[in-house]
């Protein structure tokens, strides 16, 4: 899920349906839960990239995260 053109769409860039809202809605609920009120376009890419993630890819990131990597490339 994202947001182009100021339009919902689902991965595959087609408009939401009644197949994708539930989708759209546990996304909705993450990043509100995470951010409040506080929401941008790019938190929600995040969130929703997190999601996709697989177990290998989460351990790598969680180690650039916590050596400081991210600062090096900022």
């Amino acid at each position: 899920m994202q947001i182009i053109n100021g339009k919902w769409v689902d991965d595959n860039f087609n408009s939401l349906d009644d197949t994708t809202f539930d989708k759209f809605f546990e996304l909705a609920k993450k990043v509100q839960s995470i951010y409040g009120e506080n929401i941008t376009y790019d938190r929600i890419k995040l969130i929703h990239q997190l999601e996709s993630l697989q177990d290998t890819d989460e351990r790598v990131l969680n180690r650039i995260i916590e050596e400081g990597h991210i600062a090096k490339i900022a």
